[in-house]
């Protein structure tokens, strides 16, 4: 700011004056000549850098590409504004410029008033969309199994659109859960700024629930009806360490397996018949990591 004189402080010899009569609209009582008549008032200074504010540019934000926001935030003033760099701008001098750049840049701003200079920055990173839906590859459940869909790829500028939503935890979610109770097909509607894109994904679920069936008499007698002893399980896939052993009378072995699903046909496992009579077996195995144990007894009838 520069200088500035406020009122007359002269000596009364020194200073102008004028000779004025009693009819004049003065608010003085009596005229006298060579009187100087002093008006004061009171005078405030501010700095208008202080009242105006500071430099003041908007958040950090992220805007889609070919978008245009606003950058500035400041009041119209008897300032003067400077943004660097001169990248998609709508002007370089003012408050509030609009910008819509190609790519990430960080503007910043230098506000001059009187000799209160201050600055400010923003950075505006600009999406550019993939315009690829992802769910991932087809799946194959066990009933009442739990998996997750999509890919972590969200941002506030994508939104999503799952079809049908039964059996999701969410319908409008990068990576909603799923427990489906049958086969179903979803279908991913995802939309980037302005581009949209799809996917979609099969689910096939199968009880595998592990059932087993052991039968406690057969009769291998070569007239074709209940000639083998059949240790069956509805499915293998999750049957792991199997071991069959099967036990005369007198706590011999006569038979031990590790394959699933067998089909003992009353001979040991060195190929002699066995004798009619009653046999106990112990079946230990694995399911999804679970040991069990089954244990009985078999009649053998020739």
């Amino acid at each position: 700011m520069g200088d500035l004189s406020i009122g007359n402080f002269r000596d009364g010899v020194l200073s102008k004056y004028t000779n004025v009569n009693a009819n004049q609209n003065f608010a003085v009582a009596n005229t006298h000549s060579n009187i100087a008549y002093y008006y004061i008032d009171d005078l405030s200074l501010y700095d208008r850098g202080y009242y105006s504010g500071k430099a003041n540019c908007k958040n950090d934000s992220i805007m889609c590409f070919n978008a245009s926001a606003v950058i500035g935030n400041n009041i119209a003033d008897a300032a003067t504004y400077a943004w660097t760099p001169n990248i998609a701008l709508s002007c370089i001098n003012c408050p509030n410029p609009i910008v819509s750049p190609a790519l990430t840049t960080k503007y910043y701003l230098t506000k001059t008033l009187c000799s209160f200079i201050t600055k400010d920055s923003v950075t505006i990173s600009v999406f550019i969309p993939s315009n690829t839906a992802t769910i991932g590859a087809n799946k194959t459940l066990c009933l009442n199994e739990l998996t997750q869909l999509g890919v972590n790829d969200s941002i506030k500028l994508t939104s999503y659109l799952w079809q049908p939503a039964t059996y999701l935890s969410c319908s409008n979610c990068a990576m909603p859960l799923t427990k489906p109770l049958s086969d179903v097909t979803y279908k991913l509607q995802k939309k980037e700024c302005t581009i949209n894109s799809t996917s979609t994904v099969q689910i096939k679920v199968l009880d595998c629930e592990t059932t087993y069936t052991v039968p406690n008499i057969f009769t291998p007698n070569n007239d074709g009806a209940n000639e083998t002893c059949d240790i069956l399980f509805n499915q293998v896939v999750d049957v792991k360490d199997f071991i069959l052993s099967v036990y005369n009378r007198w706590g011999i072995p006569v038979l031990e397996s590790v394959m699933p699903n067998i089909r003992w046909d009353g001979y040991r496992t060195s190929g002699i018949p066995c004798v009619e009579g009653v046999y106990f077996y112990v079946c230990v195995f694995k399911v999804n990591g679970e040991q069990r144990t089954l244990k009985g007894n078999i009649t053998l009838i020739r």
